[in-house]
């Protein structure tokens, strides 16, 4: 996948919804999943010409730290 995913497109039993917020290293988007009444996001990085290697050095050291936690 390129880009930001667009609301209806599934990713690995995810079904993206609702665009929540874009920054500057990642957008977030409202997820689903059947079966899973919880509400679910997922990150995006941002993966550009503007200090992509950084992005995702960033990204997996906060994805770490999360799986950490």
């Amino acid at each position: 996948m390129t880009g930001a995913p667009e609301p209806g497109h599934e990713i690995e039993g995810f079904v993206v919804g609702e665009l929540l917020h874009t920054g500057g290293m990642a957008t977030v988007h409202r997820v689903s999943r059947a079966g899973t009444a919880e509400a679910l996001v997922l990150k995006v990085p941002r993966l550009g010409g503007d200090g992509s290697s950084e992005n995702v050095r960033g990204f997996e050291t906060e994805a770490t730290a999360a799986w950490q936690a």
